[in-house]
């Protein structure tokens, strides 16, 4: 029988590709098709059984020869006051001012998004409010223009003359679609100039 002092000795021959699998086997590790395939090799094949035997005498071995060290009953306690003493405590103070001056970070953050996008929009709204201003202005002036000149109405299809609504619609489209134009000429121009 193999001690624990003359492992040096063992000299046991195990299949190679069997001495993985059969540690697996001892511990229970192996699914079901890989330990019945085990299992079968170590009946026919003597000396994985030896192997096996070998192994199983070991275990023994070092299970009467090493001892497990005991921890002491206020192991767990002791580890639990030593990591909260470690722990830095912070009072409720200093949470209480960073949680202040977090918010008033975020307010003046706030605040100055809606700084930003007011000024950002109010070129836009102010583009708005001249477009409007010109199609406005482009309806007064033309109702009595069309209304004068017949040879203008002429031109237009008979459904634009008869139908004041479709003529303002009309009027509208044409007024948005020049100044839609003469503002992307601008801005265009302003970014060509920016690349010089």
């Amino acid at each position: 029988m193999l001690t624990f002092d003359d492992y040096e000795e063992w000299t046991v021959m195990a299949c190679a590709e069997y001495e993985d699998r059969i540690l697996e086997w001892q511990e229970g590790a192996l699914p079901a098709a890989e330990r019945r395939a085990v299992e079968e090799h170590l009946a026919a094949c003597a000396g994985c059984r030896q192997f096996a035997e070998e192994l199983t005498h070991l275990d023994a071995a070092l299970a009467r020869t090493l001892q497990v060290p005991r921890l002491p009953a206020q192991f767990k306690s002791r580890l639990l006051q030593r990591v909260d003493a470690s722990r830095p405590m912070v009072a409720r103070e200093t949470i209480t001012a960073r949680k202040q001056q977090v918010e008033s970070e975020f307010q003046a953050f706030l605040a100055g998004l809606r700084q930003r996008v007011w000024r950002a929009n109010f070129a836009k709204f102010l583009d708005g409010l001249g477009v409007a201003g010109l199609v406005l202005v482009g309806i007064a002036m033309a109702q009595p223009i069309w209304q004068r000149a017949p040879e203008l109405t002429a031109a237009l299809p008979a459904a634009l003359v008869n139908n004041p609504a479709q003529l303002l619609l009309w009027a509208s489209t044409a007024a948005g679609l020049l100044v839609g134009v003469v503002f992307g000429v601008r801005r265009q121009a302003a970014r060509w100039a920016e690349m010089l």
